[in-house]
């Protein structure tokens, strides 16, 4: 192992076990590629309605995460995971207190369908991000590229704590402008992730992205910058999970400080996730 992956404390933000792929297999690919811990978000399908669910009235889904679960008790200090949430559930706020609850569990994660483009728009996510605000839960938010309608939410629950999902789904030039700027509200942080399918990536190790990731360190700043791979989805693009984080790694376009923020410190410290004591970065 070389010295740079002894030192680094690597965490990603985002992997979806039991999508083709176990805890004990997930471990090892861990340990090939020096990544310290993993954020669990538990998915076992790519198209929705995304798998595990309960099923309540009305055909409304509630988002299971009992393998996310088991696998951070089995392995706490590899592990931890978070716990989906519709915004229609009428219990919503039970499930943010009972996830809130659950050491193991820590952070939500909220998205827009395209059918709920509009109650995004409308205010319609308020009763969640209240309760998770309430709750001092972190929220990942998938906004399906709505990015100028977050704002408002940004701007009510000022005490929130909010992660932009997927670079805000941007997919265009001004739809990266508008991402950029969201920097302006502090309680917000950006994950950095499909930066392949953001940017004319090019081949490793990968000049474009390694600039644009420049551009948000620089409006960002490092603390609220967070590295995820998404690692088994990445198959379907011609990528592997090596290849989102060895250019991020090896770059030189980071000072030592910042690549161990977005490696793995920001995510900690943004999930109020500890180190393990032998780390030190």
């Amino acid at each position: 192992m070389s010295e740079v992956r002894k030192r680094l404390d690597i965490v990603d933000a985002q992997v979806h076990l039991f999508h083709g792929l176990t805890p004990e297999a997930c471990l090892s690919a861990m340990d090939a590629l020096g990544i310290r811990s993993v954020l669990v978000d538990e998915a076992w399908t790519n198209t929705p309605p995304v798998q595990p669910y309960q099923v309540l009235d009305n055909n409304i889904l509630r988002p299971l995460a009992d393998g996310g679960r088991m696998a951070s008790m089995r392995y706490p200090e590899r592990f931890k995971y978070l716990m989906r949430a519709n915004h229609l559930d009428p219990d919503v706020e039970t499930v943010v207190r009972l996830a809130a609850g659950d050491p193991h569990c820590l952070a939500l994660r909220a998205w827009v369908e395209p059918e709920w483009a509009e109650d995004f728009a409308g205010g319609g996510y308020r009763r969640l991000f209240a309760a998770a605000t309430e709750f001092g839960m972190p929220t990942f938010v998938f906004t399906a590229g709505h990015n100028d309608r977050f704002a408002q939410y940004l701007t009510e629950f000022t005490e929130g704590i909010f992660i932009l999902d997927h670079l805000g789904f941007a997919r265009t030039a001004p739809a990266w402008e508008e991402v950029l700027r969201l920097s302006e509200h502090p309680n917000v942080s950006l994950k950095w992730c499909h930066e392949h399918s953001a940017f004319a990536a090019g081949e490793h190790p990968f000049p474009v992205l390694q600039a644009e990731l420049r551009r948000a360190l620089d409006v960002y700043g490092a603390e609220r910058v967070m590295w995820a791979s998404d690692a088994t989805t990445l198959a379907r693009h011609g990528l592997t999970w090596a290849d989102t984080l060895i250019y991020l790694r090896d770059t030189g376009l980071l000072t030592r400080e910042e690549r161990a923020w977005v490696l793995g410190r920001s995510v900690r410290s943004t999930l109020r996730w500890p180190s393990p004591p032998a780390i030190s970065c």
